[in-house]
This record gives structure tokens, C-alpha cells and sequence, in this order.
């Protein structure tokens, strides 16, 4: 029996089917990336499409006197001169040269355009000269199979000659250009002499040299347009990116084995801190060791961290440098790798900046990666000087427990500042690369740092009262506190702006330290508990007083509790007498946050001591007497 057939659920099938594989497969992740980055190279090269490109298709006609908006050309100055290069086909030709705010009363300079105009009207010049060498080998050179001779007989056709003129604005050349040879020339470009200041050159030299550029160029960008030479780069471009292709897989692979190497590793119960080390009678030493391996094991899980971020960040210089090698490779989409990774990205790697030109997008990944990776090495560098801080103790076995509680809060402190810093740097870095808009830029910095300044003054306090807590030493991780009087727990958190707490309940406070002004440390360098006990009027008190001491000095004597109590236990006497009974006290030093821990346990061996030798706590009492013949009741309480 055959099922009815439904186009729309079954394409709703096919559709479900190709969604989990491509959300699930981990080969679709890094097909899913290239097809992203293919439609983002695609809609690239579109956009740095300009008019030199449109001069490139065969029967249109666009005029060197259309040029009208403001050329994007990056422009150098050297002294009084402005320096712009002369694009075809995304490699530099030429470079043009002009005056800088020349005076109005100095026709020679005044009359020169400036550099980033001429350099845009000989590109476009030379890029419709190309057109028509494009045009003319396809019908005229039909019969010529081979590259070199069609580039021959073009160069056969292809005239330029130089023009010298003298008048009051001094000796010019004007280079004109005339293709084929029995068509009139037409101006290319005109050197003054700016020009032969600037290469240095003597002005009647220059134009037989850049006459042979022109030629060597113009024949380059008509080889670069061949249906042959664009199937070999093709080729070229393929290959580069199965490498590109298998390098990022490798990576991903890498990434993965990283972190499977995390989660075999052995992590602490997240609700272990020092304070339970504490709570279990070590030594101070002992705790120093045991936060010694806590250490440890927070350096490989941020050694792994950083090389799994290395190679995260690894695969995106490896794609943006792949796509900007292979974009430039063709004449279409050599723009989009001069704006990618620069115009001579090599030259300014060889002479660190000092010269070329890279691109902005990866210069900027550069630099954040550069600032990430710093800020996580001397983050690693931080925990590497705290390690060796901690095992020097160790060794020495000299610290207190005071000691291992302030060592992850002053990590976490240096790694905040270190982080904040980095990224200011980062942040003033690229407002340096965007130079060009200074001015208005800056005047939005200077509207944005009022606004802040007026809601950042608690931000401001809450910094600065953290950095004197930590330089204090008013409290740190592992520490129970009380602050303002009203709110107390275990400090799980202190960084340069809160103080988190957890209190009894599990609730988690979180306290700005701008408003922290009393702090009560229940657990600063030792603790007390003080056990207040009251006998009832009928029991002996000498006997009851003698008893507490008695049971005290057997807990401190108890191995299983003498690292605990630090010291002999002092009997206060009787602190109050009121009707309940007579309240006696007596104090037990402890280590810090176990005072309560040693005041249960005596309590509690108090309590059966007390059963067996007949001593009654104190508690309200009332009793009621009847007397006879007398007609009414007397209390007694």
C-alpha cells in the first residue's frame, strides 16, 4: 500500500535533516565558516568596487572630468610634499607627488593637483588604456595562441611618448600615450618637478623611466585579465585554500584535544575553599600546601585556556590572511587584499612599521591579539610569582593561616588591573589608527567622559576603597565578616569594585566597596569562642566552675582537637547572677573560623559532664505554695 506523498512535509523532512546535520557534524562548522567568509570576500569586493573597475569593461566611456568626490587614496607627507601611489589593478605603478597648502600666491604649486586627484585620474587613464588592450587582442590577436606573442605585438602598438614644455611654472614633461600607434596619443600623465624631488631623480631622466613602467605595468594588468592565466590562479588559489582548510581543521582538532585534557583533569568540588582546610585542623604550613596545589591546578587549567584561545585566534589570522593572499592574486579582487592586509604588508613586517603599508581590519587583529595574548601571559606570570611566594613559605614553614587566604584575592586583583589595563591600551591603539578623525572623535570622547564622570563617581569610590582594603589587609577570601553590622557571611569574592558574602541561608551578597564602612573580621589571624554557661542556684557553682576548666583542659589536650585550640583555656568567673541562675564564662582561643566548631564540641562535653555529676543549667523556674487557713496562694519563682 503506498503512502500518500506531501511535498511540504517531506521538504519539511529533507529541511529538519539538513539542519541537524549542519548544527552537529563538526565538518559543517568549518564549511559553514568558509561559506561565510566567501559571501563576506564576495560582498567585499563589491563594495571596494570602484569607477576603475567599471573603466575595465569594453565600450564604456568614463571620463577623466568625472571624477568629482574626494579620491579614498592614502596620502604620505615628506616635508612640504604629499606623496600618493598610482593603483592599477590594486598594485602600485607610480607614486605622484604635490605641494602641501601651497601659498595662493604661488602659481607653480597652486596650479598642481593635489597628489590623492592625480594619482585618481592616472589610474583611471591607465585603466581604460587597458580596456582597450583587452578589446584589441581579442579581435585583432585572435589567430596568436600564444600569451608572449600577443604581449609582443601589444607592446609593438603600444607608444608613449614624453612632451617638454617650459613656461613661467618651470620645465614639465607631459607623458602622452597612443594605442594602436596610428591612433592619435592622448595625455597620461604630466611630471613636474615635484615629481623629480621626490624619487630623487633629475627631471629629464624620469620620463624614460616611467614610460617603462607604463609599458611593463599596462601589459601586466592585460596578462592578469587572460582566460588562461585567471584558470592557473584559479588553480593556485585552490590549492592555498586546502591547505588554509586543513590547517584550520588541524587547529580545531587541536582545540578539541585541549579540552578534553581539561575535563579528565581532577577539578576541586566548587564549594571547597581554604576556610574548610581550616575547619579540617591543619597547620598554617599545611594550608599553604594545600593552596599550593589549588594553584596548580588553576595554572594548567589556564595554561589550556591559552592555548585554546591561540588557537581560536590562530584560525582567524590564518583565514584572514588566506583570503587576503588569494584575493590578491586576481585584478578583481586585489582592492579588497590592499584594504585587507595592506599595500606592501610584507615590507612593513620586514621593517617593523617602518615602512609600507598594512592594512587597517589586520592590523587591528593583530594588535587585540597581541594585547589578549599579553594580558594572558603576565596573568600566567602572576600565578607563576604567587607559586613560588607560596612554596617559599611552605619550605619555610613560617606563615600563618593568615597568610593563604590573602594570596588568590591579591592574584585576582593583579590580573583585574592587568586586564583593565591591557585593553585601555588596545582601546587607545586603535583611536591612534583612526587618526584621520581626530578631531570630531574627540569631541565625542569629551561629551562621553562628562556623561561618565557625573555617574561613574560611585564606580570611583567603590576602586579606591577596594585597593585600601586589599592594601589593609581587612579581610580577604575565606574570611566570615560583618559589615556595617547588619550583614554577615563568608567572603567568597573581593575584587577592586564588590565584596561578595555568603551567609548561612546560601544567599550571596554582593556588597559595593564603596559603602563598606565598619568590618567586623570574625576570623582575622585567630578566634575566640566564648561559651557562656549558667547554673542553676541549687547546683554547687565551685564545682561547676572547676568541671568547665576540667572538661576545657581535656580538649585541648585531645589530639583530634589540639590543632584547633591554640591555647589554655581561661576561666572568666561568674558574669552575671539573675533568677535563671549563675552565668559563668570562659574562653577557648581558637584557629580562625574554628571557634565555632570548638564551642559546640565543649558544649557538648560539658553537657554530658554535667548529667553525670548532677550540676543543673540554670533555666526559669516557678513554683507555687499552698498554705492553709490562710486563704490565699504565695508564689514562689
Amino acid at each position: 500500500m503506498m503512502r500518500d506523498y506531501h511535498p511540504k512535509l517531506e521538504l519539511s523532512k529533507i529541511l529538519g535533516l539538513v539542519r541537524y546535520a549542519t548544527l552537529t557534524h563538526p565538518i559543517s562548522i568549518v564549511l559553514r565558516f568558509i561559506i561565510a567568509l566567501g559571501l563576506g570576500l564576495f560582498l567585499s569586493v563589491g563594495l571596494v568596487w570602484n569607477q576603475f573597475s567599471l573603466a575595465q569593461i569594453t565600450g564604456l566611456d568614463l571620463a577623466v572630468e568625472d571624477i568629482t568626490a574626494a579620491p579614498h587614496i592614502p596620502t604620505v607627507q615628506l616635508g612640504d610634499l604629499e606623496v600618493a601611489p598610482v593603483f592599477l589593478d590594486g598594485r602600485v605603478v607610480l607614486s605622484v607627488a604635490s605641494a602641501i597648502n601651497p601659498i595662493a600666491t604661488d602659481d607653480r604649486a597652486a596650479r598642481v593637483p593635489p597628489a590623492a586627484f592625480r594619482s585618481q585620474q592616472i589610474s583611471q587613464r591607465l585603466h581604460l588604456m587597458v580596456a582597450r588592450l583587452t578589446a584589441y587582442s581579442r579581435t585583432e590577436l585572435v589567430e596568436l595562441d600564444d600569451l608572449d606573442a600577443q604581449a609582443k605585438q601589444l607592446a609593438s602598438e603600444l607608444v608613449i611618448v614624453s612632451q617638454r614644455s617650459r613656461n613661467d611654472e618651470g620645465v614639465s614633461y607631459r607623458l602622452k600615450i597612443a594605442f594602436p600607434k596610428t591612433a592619435p596619443p592622448e595625455p597620461i600623465v604630466t611630471l613636474t618637478e615635484l615629481d623629480a624631488r621626490y624619487t630623487g631623480q633629475a627631471l629629464d631622466e624620469l620620463p624614460q623611466l616611467w614610460r617603462e613602467q607604463l609599458v611593463e605595468s599596462l601589459l601586466m594588468a592585460w596578462r592578469s585579465r587572460q582566460p588562461l592565466v585567471l584558470w592557473s590562479l584559479a588553480g593556485r588559489a585552490a590549492l592555498h585554500l586546502a591547505v588554509t582548510i586543513a590547517l584550520s581543521l588541524l587547529m580545531i582538532w587541536g582545540q578539541q584535544q585541549l579540552r578534553n585534557r581539561q575535563q579528565r583533569q581532577q577539578q576541586p568540588p566548587p564549594s571547597e575553599t581554604v576556610s574548610e582546610e581550616i575547619n579540617a585542623g591543619s597547620r598554617p604550613w599545611a594550608v599553604l600546601r594545600t593552596q599550593l596545589q589549588r594553584l596548580n591546578r588553576l595554572r594548567d587549567r589556564n595554561l589550556n585556556h591559552f592555548l585554546r584561545r591561540s588557537c581560536f585566534w590562530g584560525q582567524i589570522v590564518l583565514w584572514v590572511v588566506s583570503l587576503g593572499w588569494v584575493s590578491r592574486l586576481f585584478y578583481f579582487s586585489r582592492p579588497f587584499a590592499n584594504w585587507l592586509l595592506g599595500v606592501s604588508p610584507r615590507e612593513w613586517f620586514w621593517s617593523l612599521g617602518q615602512q609600507g603599508v598594512v592594512g587597517t581590519p589586520i592590523q587591528l587583529l593583530l594588535v587585540f591579539l597581541g594585547i589578549n595574548l599579553s594580558e594572558r601571559l603576565i596573568s600566567l606570570l602572576i600565578e607563576r610569582l604567587a607559586r613560588e611566594w607560596l612554596r617559599n613559605q611552605v619550605d619555610r614553614r613560617s606563615a600563618t593561616a593568615r597568610f593563604p587566604l590573602r594570596v588568590p584575592t591579591l592574584v585576582s586583583a593583579a590580573q583585574g588591573v592587568t586586564r583593565v589595563i591591557a585593553y585601555s591600551i588596545f582601546i587607545l591603539l586603535v583611536l591612534n589608527q583612526f587618526r584621520a578623525i581626530a578631531a570630531p572623535l574627540t569631541a565625542l570622547l569629551g561629551i562621553i567622559t562628562f556623561a561618565i564622570s557625573l555617574g561613574a563617581q560611585n564606580f570611583i569610590r567603590d576602586v579606591i576603597n577596594g585597593i585600601l582594603i586589599l592594601l589593609e589587609d581587612q579581610y580577604a577570601v575565606g574570611d566570615v565578616i560583618a559589615v556595617n553590622g547588619d550583614v554577615a557571611g563568608l567572603v567568597e569574592d573581593v575584587n577592586l569594585r564588590i565584596t561578595q558574602l555568603r551567609n548561612l541561608d546560601g544567599e550571596l551578597i554582593t556588597i559595593p566597596n564603596g559603602t563598606i564602612g565598619i568590618v567586623r573580621n570574625m576570623t582575622s589571624e585567630w578566634s575566640q569562642a566564648k561559651c557562656s554557661i549558667t547554673v542553676s542556684h541549687q547546683s554547687d557553682v565551685e564545682q561547676a566552675m572547676a568541671l568547665m576548666v576540667d572538661v576545657a583542659q581535656a580538649l585541648y589536650a585531645d589530639a583530634a582537637w589540639r590543632d584547633r585550640v591554640l591555647d589554655q583555656p581561661e576561666l572568666l568567673g561568674i558574669e552575671h547572677i539573675n533568677h535563671h541562675g549563675s552565668e559563668i564564662l570562659i574562653l577557648l582561643k581558637a584557629q580562625p573560623i574554628h571557634h565555632w566548631d570548638v564551642a559546640r564540641e565543649y558544649r557538648r562535653r560539658l553537657s554530658v559532664a554535667f548529667a553525670q555529676a548532677g550540676i543543673e543549667f540554670g533555666f526559669p523556674r516557678q513554683g507555687v505554695v499552698l498554705s492553709k487557713g490562710i486563704g490565699h496562694l504565695a508564689y514562689d519563682s
